[in-house]
C-alpha cells in the first residue's frame, strides 16, 4: 500500500463525495479530509474545480466510479475485519470474559470507555427463562466526540452510546462487534455528520482489530 496518506477533496452535499467516503469506510482507508470550501484553487489545478478529487501517492482521480475502484484494487484485500450493513466482527482467540476485558481495553486506548453492560442470555434466562448462547452488549462513548455530536444534533443521544458486541457464535467461537457509525448516523440525514462518523468507524475498528485474532 502507499506510504503517503491519501487526500480526499470533497463537499459535504455532493452525493459523489458520500459515496466515496463510505467507500473509504468500508475498506478502512486512512485518509486526509479536505473540504472545497478551504481548497478551492488546488481543486481547480487537479480537476478543474469539481469534486470528489481523491490523491493516492502520485496518482490522481477525479471521478467517483474510478475511486472506488482504485479503493477495492489497492484496499479491498486489507481489511481487518469482517463488516455487515450495520456492524463490524472479528473471532476473539480467547472466552467471553477475556473478550470483554480486551475490547474494553483497546476500546479505551482510542477514547473511548464503556458506559452501559448488558448480558443479554443472563436478561433473558432470568425474565422469560430463555437459554441462549453468552450474549453481552457494552455501551461505548468518546466524550469529546459524544458531545460535539450533540452538539449539533440534539436528538443524537436517541442513537448513543455505540454498541458493542461480546458473544458466542453457533458454531462455538467467540466474536466482538461493533457497530457501523456510517450506518447508525445515515438516518440522521445530516451530510456533514459523515466525516464525525467515519472517523468514529476508524477508532471503532482500530480498536477491534487490536483483539481480532
Amino acid at each position: 500500500m502507499p506510504k503517503t496518506t491519501p487526500k480526499l477533496y470533497y463537499m459535504a452535499k455532493c452525493p459523489y463525495c458520500q459515496s466515496v467516503i463510505r467507500a473509504l469506510d468500508a475498506f478502512g482507508v486512512d485518509c486526509e479530509m479536505l473540504t472545497k470550501a478551504n481548497n478551492l484553487e488546488t481543486i481547480k489545478a487537479l480537476s478543474g474545480g469539481s469534486v470528489p478529487v481523491f490523491v493516492d501517492g502520485d496518482a490522481v482521480f477525479t471521478d467517483s466510479k474510478d475511486i472506488i475502484d482504485h479503493l477495492s484494487q489497492t484496499y479491498g484485500a486489507g481489511a481487518a475485519v469482517n463488516g455487515n450493513l450495520y456492524g463490524f466482527t472479528a473471532e476473539f482467540d480467547g472466552n467471553m470474559q477475556e473478550a470483554e476485558e480486551a475490547i474494553t481495553a483497546a476500546l479505551k486506548d482510542v477514547g473511548f470507555g464503556i458506559l452501559t453492560r448488558i448480558d443479554v442470555a443472563e436478561t433473558l434466562k432470568k425474565k422469560i427463562d430463555l437459554d441462549r448462547a453468552p450474549y453481552v452488549i457494552l455501551g461505548a462513548c468518546n466524550p469529546k466526540i459524544a458531545g460535539h455530536a450533540i452538539g449539533m444534533e440534539a436528538d443524537l443521544g436517541l442513537l448513543l452510546p455505540c454498541n458493542v458486541v461480546v458473544r458466542i457464535n453457533d458454531a462455538g467461537a467467540t466474536e466482538v462487534a461493533v457497530v457501523n457509525a456510517m450506518q447508525m448516523l445515515s438516518v440522521v440525514g445530516r451530510n456533514d455528520m459523515l466525516e464525525m462518523a467515519m472517523q468514529v468507524n476508524g477508532l471503532m475498528k482500530q480498536a477491534l482489530a487490536a483483539v481480532a485474532k
